[in-house]
């Protein structure tokens, strides 16, 4: 009886081991259903964010070089203002990068940005605009047009599928010498392993500095941005009312590929 005991108990022992000892599903699969965003799982959402990494917490910067009035500044070295005969480029690029983008070559990727600064709006030729609100300056397939005003462009061109995205459209009636804040998501399409260029161009090398409404000539009261993305401020520097001057900053929200 005591053999017939301990044979029964040792077989349990045994199918209970067997359970325990499944093998586990690889690393990653787990995540497999996560969305672009960081689902639940999380890991494939976070490698297809990954693919636009290089604009994660990147900042658009056009510093203050030099005071010219209480609401202006040079943003240039002293002396004469550059000459471009591309008017993309016109005056001082404050900021003016080449960025390798990520993902398979071939693949377009759908990238949705939350995109927020402190800028001065400038008026463009053509193009779409995503929406009349003065915190939303993007445009799709516009022209720099320096003619109608002298203020400064902030722009993005990818070249699979060529495309120019501008992101301070907000001078649409009228031009005013305020820097606003902006804060709004926006989608650009993008080919996998290929360039984009990101820069800021002052056509006349000055600029608003960061001086909100109301536009009174003699005074500056500094915009703030209490909810700043915290790696558009880690990438900034500084706190925004601190920054003498205006900049634009991208935090990737969500990546699909076609």
């Amino acid at each position: 009886m005591k053999w017939l005991v301990l044979v029964a108990f040792g077989a349990a022992v045994l199918s209970a081991c067997g359970r325990d000892e499944r093998p586990s599903a690889p690393k990653g699969q787990a995540g497999a259903a996560g969305s672009a965003t960081g689902g639940s799982g999380g890991s494939a959402g976070d490698d297809l964010r990954a693919v636009a990494s290089v604009l994660d917490g990147y900042v658009l910067k056009q510093p203050c070089l030099s005071q010219s009035g209480p609401r202006a500044c040079r943003t240039h070295a002293p002396g004469a203002c550059p000459v471009s005969q591309d008017p993309a480029f016109a005056g001082s690029t404050p900021t003016r990068d080449t960025l390798s983008f990520g993902g398979q070559s071939g693949t377009l990727y759908d990238v949705t940005l939350r995109v927020q600064g402190i800028v001065e709006p400038k008026v463009y030729r053509g193009g779409n605009d995503a929406s009349e609100l003065v915190t939303n300056g993007f445009l799709t397939a516009g022209t720099v047009d320096n003619v109608r005003n002298q203020h400064s462009a902030y722009a993005l061109r990818v070249t699979v599928p060529t495309g120019t995205y501008f992101f301070n459209s907000l001078g649409r009636d009228n031009v005013r010498h305020s820097a606003f804040p902006v804060d709004y998501e926006a989608t650009i399409t993008i080919q996998g392993a290929t360039p984009i260029e990101l820069w800021i161009s002052d056509p006349n090398c000055e600029a608003l500095r960061n001086c909100g409404d109301p536009d009174v000539p003699t005074e500056c009261t500094p915009v703030d941005f209490p909810s700043l993305e915290p790696k558009i401020r880690e990438s900034l520097g500084t706190d925004p009312a601190a920054y003498d001057g205006q900049f634009l900053g991208f935090v990737v929200r969500n990546v699909t590929a076609r």
